[in-house]
């Protein structure tokens, strides 16, 4: 039986999963300098220089840690088979936000009348939007779409969706709504209709982040949220600025940081509260590392709700 496995038993099975996410993280650190390197100095550009190739390496690069950055959150709830001390009204905002950054990236990428417009507002001058933050908000939609349906299928506790996110989130469908009715009587032009997108998303990375360090607080506790999601996130933010500010910084282009405040607010507002869940997970609710081999066995094969009700029933039977 689970909770019956000898002291060694477990220590063997301890070290074997210790081992085993470490091995993850490393596999997941060298994809990611494969992804970067590889597309970065393959793929052709124009103009071909060396600060042209610097940029290209850092963007896929980063959009590598990003893009890698929501499985393992996804992975963690597959694991628990729970969503408890994750938090419903960031996945909720953080799919209302990839949504509107989809649309705001796609159009500006793909389109040729918001190419033309964008041009026309900054001086003949082209946008920062590449191929891979198109693909990035893409596939970081759908990977947090999937999250709010394992929220709808996994053991969530006591949490709920706040009367706040859902208003929110009523708000921005209506004013969606409008403004698609303002651009369609051309009182608004694509591009204007992009740019309230695009802050949309800015305001809800400015937002987004809070229920889920509020959450932390109340559970004096970062179990069930992962590290790892964070840290990646952290990487691709910083090399996001970096990749930004060095193709401004080597075109002399600077409305690349001006014309694009998407881009630039969501590399910025990241990193800040990333810095604050690093210091609640090692610092402040930092949990001990220990877990008895039995629970550990247990969580690993039944899941986290399964072996939490059978050690109940251990602990309660006469």
């Amino acid at each position: 039986y689970l909770t019956n496995l000898s002291w060694g038993q477990g220590q063997c099975i301890e070290m074997a999963s210790r081992s085993l996410g470490f091995w993850l993280r490393t596999f997941g650190v060298c994809l990611i300098l494969v992804i970067g390197l590889s597309l970065g100095l393959s793929l052709p550009l124009s103009p071909h220089t060396t600060c042209a190739r610097v940029s290209s390496v850092l963007g896929w690069t980063y959009f590598a840690a990003w893009t890698i950055s929501f499985y393992p959150q996804f992975i963690i709830n597959l694991q628990r088979r729970s969503v408890v001390g994750m938090s419903f009204d960031f996945q909720a905002l953080n799919a209302l936000g990839y949504a509107c950054y989809s649309a705001f990236n796609g159009a500006l990428y793909l389109s040729s009348q918001v190419q033309r417009q964008y041009r026309q507002d900054n001086r003949g001058k082209s946008s920062a939007v590449e191929l891979q933050d198109v693909a990035f908000a893409f596939h970081a939609f759908v990977l947090t779409a999937l999250q709010l349906i394992q929220i709808r299928i996994y053991e969530r506790g006591s949490q709920r969706f706040s009367l706040l996110c859902k208003a929110a989130l009523l708000a921005a469908f209506v004013a969606a709504a409008v403004g698609g009715v303002l651009m369609t009587t051309s009182v608004l032009s694509v591009l204007q209709f992009l740019y309230a997108l695009s802050y949309v998303k800015l305001a809800v990375t400015l937002s987004k982040y809070v229920p889920q360090v509020m959450l932390n607080i109340r559970r004096r506790s970062t179990t069930g949220w992962s590290i790892d999601n964070v840290l990646l996130d952290l990487t691709g933010g910083v090399l996001s600025l970096v990749n930004l500010f060095l193709d401004a910084a080597c075109e002399n282009d600077w409305t690349k940081v001006s014309g694009d405040p998407v881009k630039f607010g969501l590399g910025f507002v990241s990193m800040v509260f990333d810095v604050i869940f690093v210091a609640q997970h090692y610092c402040i609710y930092r949990q001990p590392r220990e877990m008895p081999p039995s629970k550990l066995l247990a969580t690993a094969l039944l899941g986290h709700d399964e072996a939490a009700r059978r050690a109940e029933q251990t602990t309660t039977a006469p």
